[in-house]
Formats: C-alpha cells, sequence, structure tokens
C-alpha cells in the first residue's frame, strides 16, 4: 500500500488538530473540518502498517498527557496593576490579561509584544478605547478593578467585567464598545460566555445570577439569592459544556458563603449541590460531569482542592499548597487540572487520580489561571504585576508513561475501535489480545 507524504501529512494535522478522536473529542471537534474529510482520512488511518499507527497514537497520547510545561514568555508592563484575569484567544495567537489599574491588555502571545491596551473608565465615564499600545494615565477615581476578561469562542469580542457594577463586550479589532450589561445594581463578580457564544452569565456580590444574550444585551433569566448567609458572592461559575447531554442547559455556580449549586436555565429551577460553612473560591465542570471545588478559609483545609463526582458519589482529594486555593480549572479535554494559591505556585494534577504532575513557581500569588484550546499552553496572573505564558515541551525521559498509565491506556482503549478496527461500529469486531499486548509491549 502506498500512501502520499500530503496524505501521511494531513492524518497526522487531523490527528493533533482533534487533540484525540475519542469519543468525548468528537462531540466537541472543530467546526472547521468536515466530518465526510475526516472519515476519509480515518479510513486512510486504518491502512497504514500497524507499527506506524502505534507510533502516531504513541505521539498523540504523549501530546495529550505530557505535562513538562515550561515558561515561554512573561507579559509586563511599567504602569500595569495586579493581573487579576488571564484569556488566550481560540487561535491561541493572542493572550488577553486584566489588571486592577483599569486596563485590558492584549499580547502577542510568539513575541510577548505589548498590542494594545483597552482602557475602562467608571459606568458614567466613557473613556475606553484601544491605544495602541500607548501609555495613558488614568485619574484615581477614574479607575475600576478589573476583575474578569475572556474572548467569545470565535474570537471576535472580549468580555470585561469590573467593580463598577457592569460588564461589557468589546470589538477585538476596533476597541470599539459593543454592549454593556448592567445588573441590579450590583457589582459584578464573575462573567463567562456559554460555550457557543450566545449568551452570558454573570453573578454578583449579592448573589445574583443573570443571563444575558450576548447580540442583543437583553436580560433573559435572573435567579435571585434569597438566603440569609453573610457571603452571597458568586465568585464562580461554569456552563456544562458536552453537547450531547441533557444537562447542557445548566450552570455550575459556587459562592463565597459555602453554596454550590446548579442552575438549570431551561426551567429556571435551582439545585444545591451542596452548603458548607467552608468558603468556595472556583467551580468547573470536567470531562464526564466531574466539577471540582476549591475550598479555603478553614484550618487544616488551605491547601486542598476536591474532585467530586456527583452521580458516582465520592471525591478525590489534591493535596500540597501551604496557603489558600484561588482556582482550579479543568484542561478542555478534562484530563488535567491546575490550580493557583496563595502560596506563590500554580500546581499540575491528574484530573483521574488526584496525582500532583508539576508545579510551577511564581513570585507572588497565582490568582488567575486559564488553557488554551489545544491543552498546550497554560497562562497565569499573579499579584507581581506579570501574566506568564507556559507551553508543554517535548518530555525526553517520557515520564508521563509510569505517572500517567492508567490513564493512557484508558485513552488507547477509545481509540483502538477508530484507528484499528475496519468497521468501528461492528461492536462484534472485539479487540484482538495480541495487538493490545503488543501495544503494551511498546508503550509500557
Amino acid at each position: 500500500m502506498k500512501l502520499s507524504t500530503g496524505k501521511l501529512s494531513l492524518l497526522a494535522l487531523i490527528i493533533f488538530t482533534l487533540g484525540g478522536l475519542t469519543t468525548h473529542s468528537m462531540q466537541q471537534s472543530p467546526k472547521c473540518i468536515d466530518k465526510n474529510y475526516m472519515n476519509s482520512m480515518l479510513s486512510y488511518l486504518r491502512e497504514l502498517p500497524q507499527d506506524l499507527k502505534h507510533y502516531i497514537i504513541f505521539l498523540l497520547l504523549e501530546k495529550t498527557l505530557n505535562y513538562n510545561f515550561e515558561l515561554c514568555q512573561t507579559f509586563s508592563c511599567p504602569s500595569q496593576g495586579q493581573v487579576r484575569a488571564v484569556a488566550l484567544s481560540p487561535d491561541g495567537q493572542t493572550a488577553l490579561t486584566g489588571s486592577w489599574d483599569g486596563r485590558a491588555r492584549l499580547w502577542n502571545t510568539q513575541t510577548g509584544e505589548l498590542l494594545k491596551t483597552l482602557i475602562i473608565g467608571p459606568r458614567d465615564k466613557e473613556c475606553s478605547m484601544w491605544k495602541i499600545p500607548q501609555l495613558v494615565d488614568l485619574q484615581e477615581e477614574d479607575k475600576v478593578f478589573v476583575d474578569v476578561v475572556a474572548f467569545s469562542p470565535d474570537g471576535k469580542t472580549i468580555l470585561t467585567a469590573s467593580d463598577d457594577e457592569t460588564a461589557c463586550l468589546w470589538d477585538v479589532s476596533t476597541g470599539e464598545k459593543l454592549l454593556t450589561l448592567r445588573g441590579p445594581g450590583e457589582i459584578i463578580c464573575y462573567a463567562v460566555f456559554s460555550p457557543d457564544g450566545t449568551s452570558i452569565f454573570t453573578g454578583s456580590k449579592e448573589g445574583t445570577a443573570c443571563l444575558w444574550d450576548a447580540i442583543t444585551g437583553e436580560l433573559l433569566m435572573v435567579l435571585e439569592n434569597k438566603r440569609f448567609l453573610l457571603r452571597k458572592e458568586i465568585i464562580s461559575a461554569a456552563f456544562y459544556t458536552n453537547v450531547y447531554s441533557d444537562k447542557n442547559n445548566t450552570i455550575l455556580i459556587g459562592s463565597l458563603g459555602g453554596e454550590v449549586y446548579i442552575w438549570d436555565t431551561k426551567t429556571g429551577e435551582r439545585e444545591e449541590i451542596f452548603t458548607s460553612k467552608i468558603t468556595i473560591h472556583s467551580v468547573a465542570f470536567g470531562r464526564h460531569g466531574t466539577l471540582i471545588v476549591t475550598t479555603s478559609d478553614t484550618v487544616g483545609n488551605y491547601g486542598e482542592a476536591l474532585c467530586w463526582h456527583p452521580e458516582l458519589g465520592g471525591h478525590e482529594k489534591m493535596t500540597g499548597h501551604t496557603e489558600v486555593i484561588y482556582l482550579a480549572p479543568y484542561s478542555p479535554d478534562g484530563h488535567t487540572i491546575i490550580t493557583g494559591s496563595m502560596d506563590c505556585t500554580a500546581r499540575i494534577w491528574d484530573s483521574k487520580k488526584g496525582t500532583l504532575l508539576k508545579t510551577l513557581e511564581h513570585p507572588g500569588q497565582v490568582v488567575a489561571i486559564a488553557f488554551s484550546n489545544d491543552n498546550n499552553t497554560i497562562i497565569t496572573g499573579s499579584d507581581d504585576k506579570n501574566a506568564r505564558l507556559w507551553s508543554r515541551t517535548f518530555e525526553k525521559n517520557g515520564s508521563w508513561i509510569e505517572t500517567r498509565k492508567e490513564i493512557a491506556e484508558e485513552l488507547f482503549m477509545e481509540l483502538y475501535p477508530l484507528v484499528y478496527l475496519k468497521d468501528p461500529q461492528n461492536i462484534q469486531e472485539k479487540t484482538p489480545l495480541e495487538e493490545t499486548s503488543k501495544w503494551n509491549c511498546l508503550l509500557f
């Protein structure tokens, strides 16, 4: 059998673009890849010699499970305040930071160059504009704290939220303000786009949750927190992202008062997960509906993050931090968790086992973290006025093979029908034991 170099390159491109041809990734594969074309390339892949298929899958697993992230850029500006929010564009070419000096900044991730500065004034003063990249001094009374920044899923729009009781949408190219979302006279503590970019969630200091139309700015739904709590602030929230699940209309919400609950935006109903006296700093949905909650302000639990399994029951503890954990997002593929803490470290964990994989040292507290869509880049924000970019690099000793053996085997078994079986839909065609044995010898 002969395959052109072009076809082999396309095969590799498809595999690496998908980041794994598992059921999970097939559900969320990039819209730019035509399904028929992808199936055609998979047919070519199945015709390759076994050793070559083994090698391609090995490279895929290494790309997915290798945790050797190294510092590659530091984003620093003389006038920059504490970096409280960070985001990476969908294509990974630009980074966005939000600071307590009233600015959001756009950076080139390849060169570290400051591209543009968005100056955000109070709600009554329209002094917001892109500067390229010129420094503009603001009067102290005109400064706001930029606590949230995010890119829309298509990368064309920026979302910011600040302590002037507003969330705003901006055009990335021109800096034009597209919409201002004003809640019920409450400071907005958190904001996030829905996975499809059509709606926006905001959570306030008084515990009010709002759902907005991202195109018109219309307020679609409100959920008030009428409970008597000393601290109602909605500090974190996450949309469920599995497009094939009946939970796709749900939002996970965490408050500083110790509440974690689900908001069904289809029915408007609220479902309690748990309530405690422990402060909640962040919540996140993970793969297969796992959620993670980080806790603090309780003696003995400062450095502990919990990974809950609501359907199966129970949780894993990720222990190692020595101070408060501020946040703990999942990687887009769901295999990795990274925590940011007051102890000046960000730590990378295996989401299945709760095993500590790597520690990223910082000069200051790590208060903001975001992953790139391809899982290969991490951006962290710190109170030392810098944001840092960490890139996954080739790991010569291949330690991921041992430390993440269980999840590697699981992923391989998910990939097997797609890559090795002539008819992946034929459930009668089972995995040949000799092939699995051969693969285990090659990998482990």
